[in-house]
């Protein structure tokens, strides 16, 4: 399936790569990531696919005002960010 995915999104010009993470924990099993990164991509990925999930799209939303998002913050902050009540900045440091 995850090749399935990636081919999937290079046929779409969204350039992506298969991330391989090894689990450390013995009651875990490892596994494969699909990674879309950098501007140009992660737009492209709105636009064509999109997403339903509030804390990708606030993420994302930011983004697309300020030019980048603060790590580590909660979708509440983001939507406080969002609505100009505070500053992205305020988390930078």
């Amino acid at each position: 399936m995850i090749v399935e995915t990636n081919k999937l999104l290079n046929k779409l010009k969204i350039k992506n790569f298969v991330k391989y993470h090894k689990s450390k924990d013995k009651n875990w099993r490892d596994s494969y990531h699909i990674v879309v990164d950098g501007g140009i991509n992660v737009k492209k990925w709105f636009e064509i696919i999109g997403s339903k999930n509030p804390k990708h799209i606030t993420k994302y939303q930011i983004w697309k005002k300020f030019g980048f998002c603060p790590p580590k913050t909660t979708i509440i902050q983001r939507k406080e960010i969002l609505k100009n009540k505070i500053s992205p900045y305020f988390y930078c440091k």
